[in-house]
C-alpha cells in the first residue's frame, strides 16, 4: 500500500482579443499536473521480455507540478477552416524521467523512475484546416473534402539532481526523455451528407530520447 495525498490549487487564464470577425489573438496561462502511473511508484522490480532490461518502480516519486503558457494567432477564413500561429512554453517541476539505474552492468540492465529537478519546453506550432472546394468549383466530391494538419517545432532541457553532484541540480544538454523535436500530422477528410465519413492520417515525430543512459552506457533514441 502506498498513500499520497497532494492538494494543487490549478489556476487558469485565457484572454481573447477579436481583431475582427475573422482575426483573433489568444493567450492562455494555466497550470497542471501529471501524477505517476501504478508501475512507475511499484516497489518492486519487473523485467521487460520485449527491451530486455529490468524495471524497477519507485514509491518516492513526486507529481509532476507544469505550468504552460500560450499565445496564438488565429485566422477563419470561412465556416470549418482554421489558420492558426502559436509560440507556448512549458515548465514542469519534479518531471519523472526513466532513466538507467547506476547498479546496471553489462550482463543486467535496470531501469528506474525518478524525478528529475525541473524542465523546459518551447516551441512553436502550425495548424491549418482548409475546405478543398477552391480547387474546382462546384464539384461536390472536393467540396465534401477537407485538408488539415499541424507541425509543432520544439526545444526541451532538463535539470536533475546526481550524488556526484553532492545533490544539487545539474543541468543537462539533452532533450526531456520521451520528448520529440518536431511532431507533423496530416489528414484529409471526406464528410458524405448522408453516407458515411472517412479520414485519411498521416503522424510523425522526430527522434526523441527512449532511454537515458550514463557514462557507461549511451543513450538509446527512437527513430521517426
Amino acid at each position: 500500500n502506498i498513500n499520497t495525498e497532494t492538494w494543487d490549487l490549478l489556476p487558469s487564464l485565457n484572454l481573447t482579443y477579436s481583431i475582427n470577425t475573422k482575426n483573433n489573438l489568444r493567450f492562455a496561462a494555466f497550470q497542471t499536473v501529471a501524477r505517476p502511473e501504478f508501475r512507475e511508484i511499484a516497489p518492486f522490480q519487473f523485467f521487460d521480455y520485449e527491451s530486455n532490461y529490468g524495471v524497477s518502480g519507485n514509491p518516492d516519486l513526486k507529481r509532476t507540478k507544469i505550468t504552460n503558457l500560450d499565445l496564438r494567432y488565429e485566422i477563419y477564413p470561412a465556416a470549418g477552416e482554421a489558420f492558426t500561429l502559436g509560440v507556448f512554453y512549458k515548465n514542469f517541476k519534479d518531471p519523472i524521467e526513466f532513466r538507467l539505474d547506476p547498479g546496471s552492468n553489462a550482463d543486467r540492465r535496470l531501469y528506474f523512475y525518478q524525478n528529475a529537478s525541473n524542465a523546459n519546453t518551447y516551441g512553436a506550432e502550425l495548424e491549418i484546416r482548409k475546405n478543398l472546394d477552391f480547387l474546382n468549383n462546384g464539384n461536390k466530391v472536393l467540396a465534401n473534402m477537407t485538408a488539415f494538419g499541424n507541425f509543432t517545432y520544439l526545444f526541451s532541457d532538463v535539470s536533475f539532481p546526481d550524488a556526484s553532484s553532492a545533490g544539487q541540480a545539474v543541468s543537462s544538454n539533452r532533450p526531456i526523455q520521451g520528448q520529440s523535436p518536431y511532431l507533423v500530422n496530416a489528414g484529409l477528410q471526406y464528410s458524405s451528407d448522408k453516407l458515411f465519413n472517412m479520414t485519411l492520417l498521416y503522424n510523425k515525430i522526430g527522434p526523441r530520447l527512449a532511454l537515458v543512459g550514463n557514462s557507461e552506457f549511451p543513450d538509446i533514441y527512437e527513430r521517426p
